[in-house]
């Protein structure tokens, strides 16, 4: 759900994959953005059969015949997510320009002039980027950077075969200095110059109160060594230091020489007779591979240089709008499938719980009206049982409550167990009536009496009557 939501609001993906190209192995380290920064998850070697790529440009490579068949010495899971991958400053044209601060649109168009102007080759064969360094005081202190087309498009080949798809190129150089600077090791204030001698041609990075003003890779030496490398290196950093201060002027500065392997004290006392300076040896081992500075860079929310030509970022837009669309239909089709599920599921549910509660209530209903039946026959035992309110003793009540035998006599006494008592007689006068009928209302044995049918027997002059007794003592 969390990638599906991810491809619908184009959103970066949570791990972010640095790498770069040795010869024939792809180096590669990832990091997990997350709420505490970026986490490394990973970092291996991918060795492929890959070849120099024919032609002019250097450091650009072409898989060799049965690439796609190469196995990688990697997880495959873990070379999932965003991936940046650096070109060598021998494979880009770099410069630093000051420009007027003005809007990203303006500023593209002014690279782009700046690049005709220092550009060996035709811009239409360019690939072109840039990326602000600074903005102060109406200026804009930009990186600019240009790539021949057909050296991006053989590093991209490259790295298919083993199933990776780009979203970056960025340039090796700025990794470094990604890693220089987390590491603490850029000054704030005044001039350090820089020289790095790792894998390929040396580059030298110049920083000024903590901002790069120059990036160059050091070309003079390609295919020398031993002294002549060295002295020859040590010419083109005193050049590039002459050409410094005839821009930015005069300042003191050390060199700080990074290398790896052995120690090049050599090329360290020529740097130091030919710049008039102090070098300062570190080693590149004390820092992370460059591959996790290309990481770090694009795990940022910052703008950062983007060497993907154009025709690329078209497909992959061309891409991610088909993928979005299909993600979209799907997510939809599951919907609906889903609701439906859920209605036809819901219905066949609420149909099992009914069926169930109806089981319920027939088991209950024969239950209930087992325990009805049985206390119906208990209580019809008690009743039968019980002599306090029998027949004999309900006549002596009513005998008590009559008024003297002359006056009133009983003709009918009926009587049935848990039943009322039905009496009927005959009275000289309505008043011995009324009278017996309020001696059986204080009598504590009856609940009440309902006097009934009271009329005048002509023939016999007398009272005729009927009283319905209501029994006490738990009676219904």
């Amino acid at each position: 759900m969390k990638t599906l939501v991810r491809d619908l609001l184009n959103l970066p993906s949570d791990t972010v994959i640095g790498a770069v190209i040795r010869g024939e192995s792809v180096e590669w380290t990832s990091l997990l953005r997350g709420k505490d920064g970026l986490k490394k998850t990973g970092s291996g070697k991918l060795d492929l059969p890959l070849k120099p790529a024919e032609g002019k440009d250097a450091g650009a490579l072409a898989p060799a015949e049965g690439a796609g068949q190469a196995a990688p010495a990697v997880r495959k899971s873990e070379l999932k997510g965003d991936v940046t991958v650096g070109l060598t400053s021998a494979q880009l044209l770099l410069r630093i320009v000051s420009l007027p601060d003005v809007p990203d649109d303006e500023l593209r168009s002014m690279v782009q002039l700046q690049v005709d102007k220092f550009s060996p080759f035709p811009v239409e064969t360019l690939v072109i980027s840039h990326e602000v360094i600074s903005r102060k005081e109406g200026k804009s202190l930009v990186l600019v950077a240009a790539a021949k087309e057909d050296v991006v498009h053989a590093l991209g080949a490259n790295l298919s075969t083993v199933g990776l798809a780009l979203d970056r190129v960025d340039a090796e150089v700025l990794g470094w200095w990604q890693l220089l600077r987390d590491a603490g090791q850029v000054p704030a204030k005044g001039r350090q110059v820089v020289l790095l001698m790792g894998d390929g041609l040396p580059d030298v990075i110049v920083f000024q109160d903590g901002s790069p003003i120059v990036f160059r890779a050091l070309g003079e030496s390609e295919g020398l060594s031993g002294d002549d490398f060295e002295i020859e290196t040590a010419r083109a950093v005193s050049y590039t230091l002459m050409s410094l201060e005839m821009e930015y002027g005069c300042d003191a500065y050390a060199v700080h020489l990074w290398h790896r392997g052995e120690v090049p004290r050599g090329l360290a006392a020529k740097i130091k007779d030919e710049c008039s300076c102090e070098v300062a040896l570190q080693s590149l081992d004390a820092l992370p591979p460059v591959s996790e500075g290309l990481a770090r860079r694009a795990g940022t929310d910052e703008a950062r240089l983007n060497l993907m030509p154009v025709s690329w970022q078209v497909d992959a837009e061309s891409a991610l709008f088909r993928k979005r669309m299909v993600t979209a239909a799907a997510a939809g089709i599951g919907a609906w499938v889903l609701t439906i599920l859920l209605f036809v599921g819901g219905g066949l549910v609420l149909q099992k719980r009914m069926d169930s509660l109806k089981q319920d209530q027939a088991r209950w209903r024969k239950q209930a009206k087992e325990v009805a039946d049985m206390r119906r026959r208990v209580l019809t035992v008690d009743r039968y049982m019980d002599m306090s309110h029998s027949a004999l003793e309900c006549l002596r009540e009513i005998c008590l409550r009559l008024p003297p035998p002359a006056s009133m006599s009983v003709s009918s006494f009926s009587y049935a167990k848990g039943e009322d008592i039905k009496l009927s007689g005959e009275a000289g006068a309505v008043s011995d009536i009324y009278t017996f009928k309020n001696h059986l209302d204080e009598s504590k044995f009856f609940v009440s009496s309902t006097l009934s049918d009271v009329r005048l027997d002509q023939k016999r002059g007398k009272q005729m009557f009927n009283v319905e007794i209501k029994l006490s003592g738990g009676q219904p």
